[in-house]
């Protein structure tokens, strides 16, 4: 079995250690009435500024890997996520898994390739 990261938890249970590092991202969060008016100008109206989003990549779990994080997310609308800074203190973030990717490689083995998924604050 993968070994965990304890930098990444959800709910308090550290996820399996990706295959490469946790992809950060931030995006800002504009109202439906942005957008550019007839001359041109751009007027943005922000609902949320820098809304942070987490990518993880797995290339081959185990069913019974695969059973694990699925267990951490299933089920709920939303969860805490604990990220460590690299400084090592601990931010906490209310967030949801907003996308689910996976491709079923042999079912009668159990094998499941390139899982990922995107954990994407509230």
């Amino acid at each position: 079995m993968r070994k965990f990261d304890f930098d990444f938890l959800i709910d308090s249970q550290p996820v399996l250690m990706p295959d490469a590092d946790v992809e950060i991202s931030m995006e800002d969060m504009e109202s439906d009435e942005s957008g550019r008016d007839e001359c041109g100008i751009l007027h943005r109206i922000l609902l949320r500024e820098k809304v942070k989003s987490w990518a993880l990549s797995y290339g081959t779990l185990t069913e019974q890997e695969y059973t694990y994080m699925m267990s951490l997310i299933s089920g709920k609308a939303s969860f805490t996520v604990e990220v460590r800074t690299p400084d090592g203190q601990a931010q906490r973030h209310i967030a949801y898994c907003s996308n689910v990717g996976i491709t079923v490689h042999n079912k009668r083995i159990g094998i499941y390739k390139n899982l990922k998924l995107n954990i994407t604050e509230c």
